[in-house]
């Protein structure tokens, strides 16, 4: 069983205001997937999951604030996440690598993410395209735009489906954001 914590987003923070949970228990998560939302004194921020698993339990409510290190949920840990996997990525032989860009199987050990860069996410949602079916040309096999072009343009013409509605967002106290800002830069000063 794994804690999510109320993770320090600043090096002043102290504690955080949860604005709402992404996720719910019983939903599965994966390393990277954003679970929460926090506000800081700087600005609203999404929260990564470091573990992959099945939200067991949520602790504390939308609206509180809570100091840094506070538990926050737990996670029910998959068997696969708690060792890294011990077999090496068996190598392809040359010349036998599937055309850049075009839907491939995902690479076993992955969990079915690999790297993709946040530019090409965005354009991979924007066409209803699944970035992680794709064999990426980039640094260290990452999925780029171009990528995500090239399997747009080799897909048979149809409708585009519709990306769905941003989420609305609480709005943020400017007043005090700009008073933390202002706070950090005079101590900065200060002490320099």
């Amino acid at each position: 069983m794994a804690e999510f914590l109320m993770p320090i987003l600043g090096a002043d923070m102290t504690a955080g205001t949860l604005i709402a949970w992404r996720k719910q228990p019983g939903d599965r998560v994966a390393r990277g997937d954003v679970i929460a939302e926090v506000e800081t004194e700087k600005g609203l921020i999404d929260v990564e999951v470091f573990v992959s698993g099945v939200l067991e339990r949520v602790l504390v409510e939308p609206g509180a604030t809570v100091p840094t290190g506070t538990v926050l949920a737990s996670i029910r840990e998959d068997a696969t996440s708690a060792a890294p996997p011990a077999v090496a990525a068996p190598v392809a032989p040359p010349g036998a690598a599937p055309a850049p860009g075009l839907p491939v199987a995902p690479e076993p050990g992955l969990g079915g993410r690999g790297r993709v860069s946040p530019l090409a996410r965005k354009l991979a949602a924007t066409l209803g395209i699944d970035p992680t079916t794709l064999r990426g040309t980039g640094a260290g096999g990452a999925v780029t735009r171009e990528d995500v072009a090239r399997a747009a343009a080799a897909r048979p013409a149809g409708p585009v489906p519709a990306a769905p509605p941003p989420a609305a967002r609480p709005r943020m106290d400017v007043a005090r954001m700009r008073q933390s800002i202002a706070a950090a830069m005079a101590r900065s000063k200060r002490e320099i």
